[in-house]
C-alpha cells in the first residue's frame, strides 16, 4: 500500500468506475478520492453524506461508469437508509469532481437495524 494512500485513509472505502473513494468518519462525512499519480487523497466537491443517513455506515460503489462518465457511491446507514452519491466532473475537461446526494429511506420496520455489509445487485 502506498504511503499517501495509507496516511489519508480516514473512513469506509469503495471503488466506483475504477476510482477509489472514502467517506471520512469525522466532521461532515465528506467524500474523498485517491489520486494514484500524486499518492494523495483529495476532497470531492459537494456536501458530505446527508445527516439523515445515520452512522454506522457501510459504503459500496458501482463497478462501471454510468452515462456521461459519472460514478455512483452507495452509503448505507442505520435503519438501512441509503445515500446515493453521483460523482461527476465538476466541469468539462477538469480533473476536480463533484458529488450530489439522494436519500432513499429504509422501511420503518428496519429502524432498529444497522448495516454490516453492502453490495450493489441492481441499480
Amino acid at each position: 500500500m502506498a504511503r499517501g494512500m495509507r496516511e489519508g485513509w480516514t473512513g469506509s472505502c469503495a471503488v466506483a468506475g475504477g476510482r477509489m473513494y472514502i467517506v471520512a468518519e469525522y466532521g461532515e462525512w465528506r467524500l474523498k478520492r485517491y489520486d494514484e499519480a500524486r499518492d494523495e487523497w483529495g476532497l470531492v466537491a459537494g456536501s458530505g453524506v446527508p445527516p439523515e443517513v445515520r452512522r454506522p455506515h457501510v459504503v459500496t460503489g458501482e463497478v462501471g461508469e454510468i452515462a456521461g462518465g459519472r460514478r455512483r457511491i452507495y452509503v448505507v446507514g442505520a435503519g438501512l437508509d441509503v445515500a446515493v452519491g453521483t460523482v461527476a466532473a465538476a466541469s468539462p475537461g477538469v480533473e476536480e469532481e463533484m458529488v450530489e446526494w439522494e436519500v432513499v429511506k429504509g422501511p420503518a420496520e428496519f429502524a432498529g437495524l444497522a448495516p454490516c455489509n453492502a453490495q450493489v445487485l441492481y441499480a
